[in-house]
């Protein structure tokens, strides 16, 4: 597959930044990535540029809200210094977060106890994120999920792109876990909450010298969803993730959960890959999806 390339070149944003915010004695400006839905921009190495790459970027609404999050959580999120839009593309410029990405090198090298005291401080972000006040986020334009539409979205989109790729096993065991799933009014029962909705490893930052978490970024996905959303990508921590998920005493349901949360991200990333013609990536979500259709069935859950 091609690597992305940006749909915003740096002639054009070094144009954006001596027209619109001069204040910045602009001298570099590197390319440091490119998302599905913004692409990003090093300045100077102290500031990032993002910027909108296709319509469901929402870097406005992003950026309005950060300034509202800043205050109000106790690790570094991006310090947003001034907005746009260029060619109806919204853009942003923050300050960067410092340290590092996590990643699984960093996780490998530090004790159980650093990882646990690590992931604690990830629980309590998740904790002041879930807290914001959800009419303050609809405020600033934030969108609410309805999971029950969403699910049979990605059910039916399956049944349109992806079903034609799997085998009738595979086609069969996804329809009865959506159908049982949708069928429950229980897993829809839950209090709506500001969410990242993107927690991966390497959107959080990390501190070598106080072997500490000190920032999040990219809250390009944030919406009003329900809470347990924010788990799915924590599984990367392990152990400490598990004990934490077992020590819940709605552990069995938190489970099903993430495992049906999980199998729809593969049901999504599997659409791309066909779309893509991305054997690689095909292969790998394939791989997920019969994970997660195994463990449903097994009712024995590993992240």
């Amino acid at each position: 597959m091609k690597p992305q390339v940006p749909k915003t070149n740096i002639d054009s944003v070094k144009k954006i930044i001596r027209n619109k915010f001069s204040q910045i004695n602009l001298k570099h400006v590197k390319l440091v990535g490119c998302g599905c839905d913004n692409d990003a921009f090093l300045i100077n190495n102290k500031f990032i540029f993002r910027i909108q790459r296709s319509k469901y970027g929402i870097s406005h609404i992003e950026s309005r809200l950060l300034a509202d999050l800043y205050d109000y959580v106790t690790l570094k999120v991006p310090k947003v210094i001034f907005s746009g839009e260029y060619r109806k593309k919204h853009y942003f410029i923050y300050e960067i977060v410092p340290g590092i990405k996590l990643n699984k090198d960093i996780l490998s090298s530090l004790s159980k106890k650093e990882v646990r005291i690590i992931f604690l401080r990830i629980l309590k972000f998740l904790d002041e994120l879930h807290g914001f006040p959800v009419r303050r986020a609809l405020k600033a334009g934030i969108k609410k999920v309805n999971l029950k539409r969403y699910f049979k979205d990605i059910l039916l989109k399956s049944r349109e792109k992806v079903f034609i790729k799997l085998n009738e096993n595979e086609i069969n065991a996804i329809n009865d876990i959506f159908e049982k799933y949708l069928g429950d009014p229980k897993n829809f029962e839950y209090t709506p909450s500001l969410v990242h909705a993107d927690l991966s490893k390497d959107h959080i930052f990390y501190d070598y010298k106080i072997k500490k978490i000190i920032g999040v970024i990219d809250f390009g996905d944030i919406q009003i969803n329900d809470p347990l959303w924010d788990l799915i990508y924590l599984g990367s921590f392990g152990k400490v993730f598990e004990d934490y998920i077992n020590s819940r005493k709605d552990s069995y349901f938190i489970k099903k959960k993430i495992n049906l949360f999980l199998l729809t991200r593969a049901l999504y990333g599997l659409k791309k890959a066909i779309k893509k013609k991305d054997e690689k990536k095909f292969d790998e979500e394939r791989k997920e999806i019969n994970k997660r259709i195994k463990q449903f069935y097994s009712n024995i859950f590993h992240y």
